[in-house]
C-alpha cells in the first residue's frame, strides 16, 4: 500500500508506504534524500539537520528530520522529516508550523467542557421547546418535513461525491451507515426547525416571507430570486472584507492550512462538495436563528440580543489570532457579523443561506493565470454556477417586468 499527496502544483506533501515482507526486500540504491527535496519542490541545501517534531507515523527504523525556510512564504519555516526502513523509503512528512506539537494549542478541557455543556444545554432546551410547540399546535410540520428530507439528500449527494466505490460487500454497510447519519442530521434540522419557526414568525415575521414561499414550491416567485441574488452579493462582500484580514495575516504570521480541496478531483467530487456547502448553509443559517432566538429570550431586546451574539461569534472567529493588533481583528469581525445578523433579521433566512453559499463556494474557486492547470476546470464550473445562479436569479427577479421598456409610437 502506497500513500501519496500532492498539492495543486504536482509538488510532494505527504508519502506513506508499507514495506514489503523481508523475504520479498528488493535491492535497491541508497536512499536518496535529494530526489524527495525535488519531488516536493523544496532545494535540500538550504535546509539543516535538526531534531524530530513528530512522531513517525509507519514503520520505519531510521528517521531524519531538516529544517529550513520556504522560498516563497514570508516567515514561514518547514520541516522534512523522512523515514526509511532497510534503506526503502516509508514515509515522508512536510511539516508546517502549525503542524508542529504545541504550535497552535488545542482547546484546554475546560473550554472543551464548556463547549459540550453548552451544545447539551441548547439541544435540552431546543427538544423542549419543539415539544411544547408541537403540543399546542403551532409548528410548520410539512416545512420541517420537507426540510429535513432536502437535508439527508444533500448529505448523501456530499459522500456520494467524497467516496471511492468499491465492489465488496462491506460496502453495504457503508450505504446503511451514511443513510442514518443523513437520517440523524435532517432529524436534527428538524427538531431546530421546529423549534425556533414559530418564535422567529412572532418576533421577525419578515424574515421568513421569501422561506416559506420556497418551501411551499414556489421555485420561481421573484422575490424568492431577489433575496438569493441580494445574498449572493454580500456573500461576496464578505468574502473580500474576511479574505483580506488574512491576507494581512499571511503576511505576518505565514501560511495556514488550507481547506476544501476535495472538489479539485473531479466531475463527482466537485458535486460532491456543492452539496457539502449547500447543506452547510442551511445548517448554518438555522443555528444563526436558533442563537439569536435564545439571546432574544434572555436580553429582551433585539439589538442587545445582535451586540452579544456578534461578541461571541467574533471572539470565535479570532480566537486563532496570534498577531498584536488581535483587538483591531476582533473590532473588525464584530462589525462583520453585526451586518450578518442584521441583514438576516431584516431580509430573512434565504438571503442568509446564499450568502454563506456564495463565500463558501468563492473559497473553492480556482481560477488562476495558468489556463494548463489540471485544476482549472474545477474553477471554470464554479464560476460557471456562479453565473448560472446569477442570471437565471436576475431573469426570475424581473417578473413580468422587462429590462428595457421602449416607448410606443403614437397613433397617427
Amino acid at each position: 500500500m502506497v500513500q501519496v499527496d500532492l498539492d495543486s502544483g504536482g509538488r510532494l506533501r505527504h508519502f506513506r508506504g508499507v514495506p514489503y515482507a523481508l523475504s520479498e526486500q528488493p535491492a535497491g540504491p541508497a536512499l536518496d534524500v535529494a530526489a524527495i527535496f525535488s519531488a516536493a519542490g523544496l532545494e535540500f541545501s538550504q535546509f539543516t539537520p535538526t531534531a524530530l517534531v513528530r512522531s513517525p507515523l509507519g514503520v520505519v527504523d531510521q528517521v531524519q528530520a531538516w529544517k529550513g525556510s520556504h522560498l516563497v512564504i514570508p516567515q514561514t519555516e518547514i520541516v522534512v522529516q523522512v523515514g526509511s526502513w532497510k534503506g526503502q523509503v516509508t514515509e515522508v512528512q512536510i511539516i508546517w508550523p502549525w503542524m508542529i506539537d504545541g504550535a497552535v494549542r488545542g482547546a484546554s478541557w475546560i473550554q472543551r467542557t464548556l463547549e459540550f455543556t453548552a451544545l447539551g444545554v441548547a439541544m435540552f432546551f431546543t427538544l423542549m421547546l419543539a415539544r411544547r410547540n408541537w403540543k399546542v399546535g403551532r409548528v410548520d410540520r410539512r416545512g420541517a418535513l420537507r426540510l429535513a428530507i432536502v437535508s439527508a439528500a444533500l448529505v448523501v449527494a456530499a459522500w456520494a461525491g467524497s467516496m471511492h466505490p468499491v465492489l465488496t460487500s462491506g460496502m453495504i454497510g457503508i450505504v446503511f451507515e451514511i443513510v442514518a447519519q443523513a437520517m440523524f442530521f435532517g432529524a436534527i434540522l428538524w427538531l431546530i426547525y421546529l423549534a425556533i419557526e414559530p418564535s422567529v414568525r412572532a418576533r421577525w415575521p419578515q424574515s421568513l416571507v421569501t422561506w416559506s414561499r420556497l418551501l411551499a414550491g414556489r421555485w420561481k416567485d421573484p422575490q424568492v430570486w431577489a433575496h438569493v441574488l441580494i445574498g449572493g452579493a454580500a456573500g461576496l462582500v464578505l468574502f473580500t472584507a474576511v479574505t483580506g484580514l488574512q491576507l494581512t495575516r499571511f503576511a505576518e504570521e505565514g501560511v495556514r492550512p488550507g481547506l476544501w480541496d476535495n472538489y479539485l478531483l473531479g466531475v463527482r467530487p466537485w458535486f460532491g462538495e456543492v452539496s457539502r456547502l449547500l447543506v452547510g448553509s442551511l445548517q448554518s443559517g438555522l443555528l444563526l436563528f436558533l442563537v439569536m432566538c435564545g439571546l432574544r429570550a434572555l436580553l429582551r431586546r433585539d439589538w442587545v440580543a445582535t451586540l452579544v451574539a456578534s461578541a461571541l461569534f467574533a471572539a470565535q472567529s479570532s480566537a486563532a489570532n496570534t498577531r498584536t493588533d488581535w483587538l483591531i481583528t476582533y473590532v473588525l469581525y464584530f462589525v462583520i457579523f453585526v451586518a450578518i445578523i442584521g441583514l438576516m433579521l431584516r431580509l430573512g433566512l434565504v438571503v442568509m443561506i446564499a450568502m454563506v453559499y456564495f463565500f463558501n463556494c468563492m473559497n473553492t474557486l480556482s481560477i488562476g493565470t495558468d489556463w494548463t492547470a489540471w485544476y482549472l476546470s474545477s474553477g471554470i464550473a464554479t464560476f460557471s454556477l456562479f453565473l448560472s445562479i446569477s442570471v437565471y436569479g436576475f431573469w426570475r427577479a424581473l417578473g413580468n417586468r422587462t429590462i428595457l421598456n421602449f416607448p410606443r409610437d403614437s397613433e397617427s
